[in-house]
C-alpha cells in the first residue's frame, strides 16, 4: 500500500479509538459514539427497537471496536518493538 493510504488508516484508527476512549464526564450526550447507538436504536414508526433487534447490532460493534483496540495495540507493540532494536539494539524474544 502506497504511504499515503498507511497513513491516512492510521488516522482513521487514531480517531476511532479517540471515539471509544472519549470521557463523558457527567453528560453522556457529548459522545458520539453514544449518540450513533442511540440512532442505531430507533425503529422508524416504531419507537425505539426491541432488545432482540437491538442487542445483535450492539454485539456487532462492541466487537469491532474490541478487534480495533487490539489491533491499535499490537501496532503499537511492533513500533515500540521496532523503536527498541534500532535504539538499543535488542531483539525480540
Amino acid at each position: 500500500q502506497s504511504q499515503d493510504i498507511q497513513a491516512l488508516e492510521r488516522c482513521v484508527l487514531e480517531f476511532f479509538i479517540a471515539l471509544l476512549d472519549h470521557d463523558i464526564g457527567d453528560n453522556e450526550y457529548h459522545n458520539a459514539l453514544y449518540s450513533g447507538l442511540a440512532v442505531l436504536g430507533i425503529h422508524v414508526g416504531h419507537g425505539w427497537r426491541s432488545a432482540l433487534s437491538y442487542t445483535p447490532r450492539l454485539s456487532a460493534i462492541v466487537t469491532v471496536a474490541r478487534m480495533l483496540v487490539l489491533y491499535k495495540a499490537k501496532q503499537d507493540r511492533d513500533q515500540e518493538v521496532e523503536r527498541r532494536q534500532k535504539v538499543e539494539g535488542e531483539t525480540e524474544q
